[in-house]
């Protein structure tokens, strides 16, 4: 969809063979992926886990037991720190040199499958504990399931209302390359995308959050 919409819009702004040559010339350039925005070089997009799995794996960490919760968070933080490579050459070099077939990974963003087993987990025990540990109370309970519901909500509907100037949807090569015509349309695609998906996330969230709310009361069976 998006790649026949941007043809249609090369079509009604291009005049001649030309500057049709040029256009396509620059679009080499500066366009990687009509979808992806981000740093990574030949990548069809990043990894990510869905806003359900997210929102559990945060109510989990609050209701996990101490025994699993800080090493899972340690691990988890570590793994994505050591995902970002290059950005973090401290932490990156320090493991290539003393950590053993670490420098056999063929991209540093492997290490990302730590997180995403790892945040499925403490999600599981978190719900466990949440249905059937003594130790927490309702009154903390439902003190943490609203708190992680209306920062989790609150946070995806600003991101919602002004994520364009917040995340600018384009790369400084398409910024430096792309015609101002091509740029807007998939700046506004991409928004529009991005507006979609943050949408259906706070759907899924508020759902989930109600699920577990309204078994609190024993009001599901």
């Amino acid at each position: 969809k998006m790649a026949q919409g941007l043809q249609d819009v090369i079509a009604s702004n291009v005049n001649s063979e030309e500057e049709y040559n040029n256009v396509v010339g620059r679009i080499s350039k500066g366009l990687t992926s009509l979808t992806y925005w981000g740093e990574q070089p030949g990548t069809s997009g990043p990894a990510y886990q869905g806003a359900v799995v997210i929102f559990l794996a945060i109510l989990g960490f609050f209701f996990a037991s101490k025994k699993y919760k800080y090493w899972i968070l340690g691990a988890t933080a570590l793994s994505i720190a050591l995902a970002w490579g290059s950005n973090f050459m401290p932490l990156s070099n320090f493991f290539i040199d003393f950590v053993p077939f670490y420098n056999k990974f063929r991209a540093p963003s492997s290490i990302l499958v730590v997180a995403e087993l790892l945040l499925p987990f403490v999600a599981v025990i978190g719900l466990y504990r949440f249905y059937k540990s003594g130790e927490l109370t309702e009154e903390y309970k439902k003190k943490i399931l609203l708190f992680c519901t209306s920062g989790i909500l609150g946070i995806t509907l600003i991101l919602l209302l002004f994520g364009k100037n917040i995340l600018g949807f384009s790369t400084p090569a398409e910024q430096a390359y792309l015609p101002p015509y091509i740029l807007d349309y998939l700046v506004g695609e991409r928004y529009k995308m991005f507006q979609s998906d943050a949408i259906k996330a706070m759907v899924y969230v508020g759902i989930t959050a109600g699920v577990l709310f309204l078994s609190m009361q024993n009001k599901l069976h």
